[in-house]
């Protein structure tokens, strides 16, 4: 539209330069249409050179900008022109918007003014501030953003969401209305609203002002949202130094998040040396750390603390594997299954250790397998794997007839792809398993499963 208004005032005059300038500006309004900003900004490069001064080509030019994520290029083309928001409100909202990307939110009310001023309830950039907010770890700011996107627009499930998010970090009892608001809202809320706003339901009889912390952060780390869960259980060790779960949880998050949170773990472990749940943690930052050593004389002393554990012995599994203990890590995959004989998972990590270094594959793994899909039939990933142990069994024939079945119930599985690709070449299917591998490789771009099934790909051209 601004382009069509410019070019209106060039044709009330035609000269050569206009008409070149005309032409130029039809090619903009074209790349507009067709939502190509590089070809707008490339098209609007010689209509600069001409008349630097234009404010609306300038303001073409900013808007081409940004959606190229050139802020900062965006930014330039308003001051040239002196756009400040005062003569158009659209160049308001450019204004507003190339400054969010830019990371300049602050002062916080002069972005929230500009934004309800300028820019549409529904516009990207009330997301960008609160995200900023949140990224920034100044919750109340993040909040207080929120809360004015909300106004702006309370149709919106998703400002709602991000109003209930932030809360959680502030005050959590608060946050359950808005996040509540959301899931009415919207047809599929995230899985995160739901299960946020059930940690603070659950939390709130408590009356714990810590343990509310401790149970937002527990829902956000099974999200994997660890950057906010390590300020949920921050805040909750800041109230309740003596609080050992959540100071272990904390540390946890801070290595999940590229910092260390070894000193948090020893002092969880130093509190309260009858608590397994530092030692875990303690296994996981060594492992992280390459030390598998260590790991694992965590865990022993994690399972002294609580032997009936059956995560504990197959974490211990893994660390006695990645050691290259072999036998005794299979003992402690068996031993985690006599614990929780009706666990699917744990049956399944058993089957995977046996397979992966393929060890007893008929009298463990493949029995195993077959034990997981029994507990959860449903399951594509275990039907995948009891397939591909009758692969690596040598029996394709029943190896297809499995993984065709977990096809159906997961057909963008790039792992039953590429699985049911090898049963076929051993089938001699060549056509069907060349199709099967060239979808677990367009499935997985740059994942290991993309990479077996290229190989083998390659390994079949004559």
């Amino acid at each position: 539209m601004l382009v069509v208004l410019f070019l209106g005032l060039l044709a009330a005059s035609p000269t050569p330069v206009v008409r070149f300038v005309s032409v130029e500006l039809r090619s903009v309004r074209g790349a507009q249409v067709a939502g190509r900003p590089s070809a707008v900004l490339q098209a609007l490069t010689p209509i600069l050179a001409l008349e630097p001064d234009a404010p609306r080509i300038r303001l073409a030019a900013a808007d081409a900008a940004l959606n190229l994520g050139q802020p900062g290029v965006a930014l330039d083309h308003l001051h040239a022109a002196g756009l400040d928001g005062q003569r158009w409100k659209a160049a308001g909202c450019v204004l507003v918007r190339a400054q969010v990307a830019s990371g300049a939110v602050n002062p916080l009310s002069d972005v929230l003014d500009r934004l309800d001023r300028f820019c549409p309830s529904n516009d990207p950039a009330w997301r960008s501030v609160v995200a900023q907010a949140q990224a920034s770890g100044d919750m109340l700011a993040a909040s207080r953003a929120a809360r004015a996107w909300a106004e702006a627009d309370p149709a919106d499930p998703e400002a709602h969401y991000y109003l209930g998010l932030s809360l959680a970090l502030v005050d959590p009892p608060s946050a359950l209305s808005p996040l509540k608001t959301a899931q009415a809202l919207s047809p599929s809320p995230s899985p995160l609203t739901g299960s946020l706003a059930q940690a603070v339901e659950d939390s709130l009889p408590s009356g714990d002002r810590a343990y509310e912390f401790a149970q937002v952060g527990q829902a956000l780390a099974r999200a994997g949202r660890w950057d906010l869960a390590a300020k949920a259980f921050s805040q909750a060790v800041d109230l309740s130094p003596e609080y050992v779960e959540a100071r272990a949880y904390l540390g946890l998050a801070l290595d999940r998040t590229g910092g260390d949170g070894r000193q948090e773990l020893i002092r969880a472990s130093q509190a309260v040396p009858s608590a397994s749940l530092p030692h875990v943690f303690l296994a996981q930052h060594w492992a992280l750390k390459g030390e598998q050593q260590k790991a694992v004389q965590e865990l022993r002393i994690a399972q002294s603390l609580e032997p009936d554990s059956p995560a504990i012995a197959a974490q211990l599994g893994g660390a006695l594997g990645a050691l290259g203990d072999l036998q005794s890590a299979l003992l402690e995959y068996q031993h985690a299954v006599e614990l929780a004989p009706s666990s699917a998972e744990f049956q399944s990590l058993l089957a995977a250790f046996s397979l992966d270094h393929e060890i007893d594959i008929a009298g463990v793994g493949l029995p195993a397998a077959r034990q997981a899909v029994l507990l959860d039939p449903g399951s594509a990933d275990y039907i995948d794997q009891l397939g591909f142990s009758y692969y690596l069994r040598g029996n394709p024939e029943m190896a297809e007839h499995l993984l065709g079945q977990g096809l159906r119930a997961d057909p963008v599985s790039p792992a039953i792809n590429y699985h049911l690709g090898l049963a076929r070449l051993a089938l001699q299917k060549t056509d069907l398993a060349v199709m099967s591998l060239r979808r677990a490789a367009a499935l997985d771009p740059g994942g290991m499963y993309a990479m077996l099934a290229t190989r083998t790909l390659a390994r079949l051209q004559p």
